[in-house]
């Protein structure tokens, strides 16, 4: 193995030490990525920097890596902490595109009704003019705003879809 080569934990986790066999400085979760600064006499233990630690690593536990994994590793970090995330949103924003597209239609209807309510009652009053206004604008008003606010949770919702896609589509590439 040769100096300066990148490699990846193949533990769950990986102590970094001081000195081999020395004290810990800290810990590398699995898959992270490693630069081998050197080797001991033995090849037992590697010389590595782990983000600002430098220290030693069992050569055991390391897998050598090319640059193409080195990606696909970030990436699949990447995507973990992005389920995390999604797995933490709850309650008011979990599902939010639906819930948008929900809340449209509930006052598209109400919106409507009032406007033809109020235009029958304005009417009745005599002001037949602006009954019929206030009715026929009013639902118009009432339905295209929520046409607008519909549009916005589908394209929440169909964004989510397409991120699911590609995440589906990565995986597929990366197994083969």
């Amino acid at each position: 193995m040769s100096e300066q080569m990148k490699v990846k934990v193949t533990a769950a986790a990986l102590n970094i030490r001081e000195a081999p066999g020395g004290e810990i400085l800290r810990e590398a979760p699995g898959n992270a990525v490693l630069t081998v600064l050197d080797w001991d006499s033995n090849g037992t233990w590697a010389r590595v920097q782990f983000e600002n630690t430098q220290g030693y690593a069992m050569k055991d536990y390391l897998q050598p890596v090319t640059e193409d994994e080195i990606n696909d590793l970030a990436l699949e970090e990447k995507q973990k902490r992005n389920e995390e995330k999604e797995k933490q949103e709850s309650g008011m924003f979990a599902n939010i595109g639906e819930k948008i597209k929900s809340v449209t239609v509930f006052f598209c209807v109400v919106g409507v009704i009032v406007s033809v309510l109020l235009g029958v009652i304005l009417m009745m009053g005599g002001t037949v003019l602006a009954g019929l206004l206030t009715a026929v604008l009013g639902a118009l008003g009432s339905y295209l705003g929520s046409m607008v606010m519909y549009g916005l949770g589908e394209l929440i919702t169909e964004s989510k879809r397409q991120r699911a896609v590609q995440e589906e589509i990565l995986k597929a590439l990366r197994s083969k």
